[in-house]
Order: structure tokens, then sequence, then C-alpha cells
């Protein structure tokens, strides 16, 4: 696989404990651990997020994809749509195989999509500080997905302390 061959051998790793409410639907109630990394493609010449989902409490892991999606599209704080049973070819940029860089068995957002819609931001970016910038662009992207987002407020924030750097 050209995404696992040529991802960089470095990546940052953060637990998030989601709230027991926002589980329900596919945990049976339990809180879920997300364990988060982020690795760049040079494939791809994009970062990649990467993530694997156990039970808080047994530390068993989700490997279903149709779990992990029913999660990902049915949380009332996102705005995506809820999954159909035929919708699963809607959200088929969620793909699972292991993780480059610690072998475990992972989801992730496939990069293919990723590239895309980053390289319009990339024409758009006249900040000197470009790779910091896109990286802040792409947070704000792909973290909304798993409930991380970035607000306006912080986006914009950083955004200027990104300018401030660069002068």
């Amino acid at each position: 696989n050209d995404v696992e061959q040529d991802e960089e051998a470095s990546a940052s790793t953060s637990t998030v404990e989601e709230e027991e409410e926002d589980n329900t639907v596919a945990n049976n109630g339990c809180p879920w651990e997300w364990h988060l990394s982020i690795v760049y493609s040079e494939t791809w010449q994009t970062p990649v997020l990467y993530f694997h989902v156990q039970d808080a409490y047994s530390g068993q892991a989700c490997t279903n994809r149709t779990e992990i999606l029913k999660h990902l599209t049915q949380n009332p704080k996102q705005n995506a749509p809820p999954l159909d049973d035929d919708d699963d070819d809607s959200w088929d940029f969620v793909t699972q195989e292991e993780h480059p860089v610690t072998r475990m068995p992972s989801f992730f957002f496939h990069p293919c999509r990723t590239n895309e819609r980053m390289a319009l931001l990339r024409l758009e970016c006249h900040n000197n500080n470009k790779e910091a910038m896109w990286l802040l662009q792409w947070m704000s992207l792909i973290l909304p997905s798993i409930e991380l987002a970035l607000s306006s407020a912080d986006f914009v924030q950083m955004s200027e302390k990104l300018q401030h750097e660069e002068r």
C-alpha cells in the first residue's frame, strides 16, 4: 500500500475520552477512548489522521467499520448526515488498515479526498508561513469529523499568531 509505505516514521499520539452521553449509539452507553495520530503521507503530500477506538472500561478495540461510521455520522454535535444502510459509500474515505508506525489495526481518513480539498486551500494561502497555515487549515477540515473542531476564534487567533511569527 503506497500510503503505508511512504509515511514518515514520526507520529504524535493523543487520547481523547468522550463523554458517556455521546456514545450510546455505537457502544451501549460505555465511553469510547479514541487514540489519534497524524502521519504525513509522502505519496499524497498531506497529513493523514489515523485512529483506533476502544471501550474505555474493557479496553476492547472496536474493529467494526459500521460501528465507527454510525458513531461518526449519527452524533448530534456533527453536521454530517445520518448513515443509511446504503450510504456506506458516502463515507468510503474512512478506511481500515495497519498503522504505518505502530502496526496496530487502525481506521484513517484516506488522503486522496483530503488532498483534493487541500489543493484548493493551497492556492488561496497568501501567508508566507504557508506550511503552518496549511496544517492549521487541514486541522479545521479534518478534526470536526471526530468532534475536535477548531473554533473560529481559535482559528483566527492562531492564524494571526502565524502571521506575526513570519515577520
